[in-house]
């Protein structure tokens, strides 16, 4: 039968009383409550309230606040207006005179672009839309806008479109009360390159309504309007971000603003103001120079239609593109709560006593190997505890801590209590040279003629 070192045994006692010891003092403690703050407002990079013990019974919870000034990160707005002047090639505008507007924008520092005004014509000069779209490609990022509905056959949903929607999974509460579309309304509209994105603008197949929808489902993903897209770059985020609960709100990222929602995705906000704030029209960009004090920044730009051949709706809708981008960085005061709870008591006892007899086992490997099991073992609890805040689990970091630090311990102090042994010389009065000591004859002192006489030998003396 095997002998268990008496080593091993030892380790094993101490990490395992180590390990009992810290699954029952340290949840709950000063320590572990600065621990989780910390890491959380690191994972959520703005202020968050947080609440609860960090026991099983009480686990914690983080709120994120919305935030209250927001609203003054409004983009530079831009009006597209009649072109009762003539100053443009043609009323409506021409894709040359959008070229040019563009154009315009990009001289005075526009770098991201959001543009509600449907760049669809019928038959356009070929030359004058190929100038259109390279324009659209020196924006670092565009959002275009577009009118979606309802057929009778799916079409394929435009790569804008997908680049800006979200798996339908991704929505927490029933979506089944979502507005359906399947396709885009106009046919020929410029859906832009790699950098565009689209938001739909109004949703033809369903009746109008007092609220903006925000939403909608298209197959098996989740489309958004225009202002909530472009709001989104704004805030230098993408669709998925976006933290939705159909019914109650959507938010802007993990800790950005939020805003109430209901079950058909519409904004549950009764004060958008139809008479948008704005900061100049497309014709003053023409005569406008760079670096003008009187000029808004125009870093982020968004561009609204409120020429009078458009229709009520998309007129309607057009008006209330800044009132409702500015809600939606402003916030509402809504904001999520996130519980972190811990592992049962059934699970988390039973993996720190298992690893506390792996680290025993290791540590018969020698230091040098248990200080890199160790290693690797912090480093596999740091990606852990990482991957279990974002899943709304807290792992239990700190005992495993202490006991990876007690297990290391363990390994190293039996050999600090061993002497080092050096090798000396020998004295050399104390060395015994049997090789060249004199082999004595065992006859030597004996008298010869007293000597026995072998048989058959004869015996003579000198004086014989």
């Amino acid at each position: 039968m095997t002998r268990i070192p008496t080593s091993l045994l030892i380790s094993w006692i101490v990490n395992a009383l180590v390990a009992i010891a810290v699954w029952l003092v340290i949840p709950g403690s000063k320590l572990e409550d600065n621990t989780f703050k910390a890491l959380a407002h690191r994972m959520a990079g703005s202020p968050v309230e947080i609440s609860g013990a960090g026991s099983h019974a009480d686990p914690w919870q983080m709120s994120f606040r919305s935030n209250p000034a927001g609203g003054n990160n409004m983009p530079g707005t831009v009006i597209l207006k009649d072109n009762h002047e003539n100053i443009f090639q043609s009323s409506p505008h021409s894709p040359i005179d959008m070229a040019v507007i563009f154009k315009n924008l990009q001289r005075l520092g526009t770098k991201h672009l959001a543009c509600s005004v449907l760049l669809s014509w019928e038959e356009p000069d070929p030359i004058a839309l190929t100038a259109l779209e390279g324009t659209l490609l020196d924006f670092e990022s565009v959002v275009l806008a577009a009118p979606v509905t309802r057929g009778p056959t799916m079409e394929a949903m435009p790569a804008n479109f997908r680049r800006a929607s979200i798996a339908l999974e991704k929505l927490s509460g029933d979506p089944s009360s979502i507005p359906v579309v399947n396709r885009v309304s106009i046919p020929s509209i410029i859906h832009g390159g790699e950098n565009a994105m689209a938001g739909f603008e109004v949703i033809d197949s369903e009746p109008a309504a007092e609220h903006l929808h925000l939403m909608a489902r298209w197959d098996d993903r989740v489309i958004f309007s225009f202002p909530v897209i472009a709001t989104l770059r704004q805030l230098g985020l993408n669709p998925d971000d976006l933290k939705i609960e159909v019914g109650s709100h959507l938010q802007l990222g993990l800790a950005g603003p939020c805003i109430p929602i209901d079950e058909f995705g519409r904004i549950a906000i009764e004060s958008l103001s139809v008479s948008p704030k704005t900061d100049l029209s497309a014709i003053e960009l023409i005569d406008a120079e760079v670096g003008d004090s009187k000029l808004p920044d125009l870093k982020q730009v968004i561009l609204c239609d409120l020429r009078s051949h458009a229709d009520v709706a998309k007129r309607d809708f057009n008006r209330l593109i800044p009132s409702c981008m500015e809600k939606l960085l402003q916030g509402q005061g809504i904001s999520e709560q996130l519980t972190f709870k811990r592992l049962g008591s059934s699970v988390e006892l039973p993996l720190l006593l298992v690893l506390a007899l792996a680290l025993s086992f290791a540590g018969l490997l020698g230091r040098v190997k248990m200080s890199m099991i160790c290693l690797l073992v912090l480093g596999g609890c740091s990606t852990a505890t990482w991957l279990g805040l974002q899943n709304e689990q807290w792992l239990p970091i700190l005992a495993t801590l202490v006991i990876v630090a007690t297990a290391w311990a363990c390994s190293i102090i039996p050999t600090l209590g061993r002497k080092r042994t050096t090798t000396s010389m020998p004295r050399l009065d104390r060395l015994k040279f049997d090789a060249l000591e004199e082999a004595k004859d065992p006859y030597e002192d004996q008298d010869y003629a007293l000597a026995p006489k072998e048989l058959g030998l004869e015996s003579r003396h000198e004086s014989d």
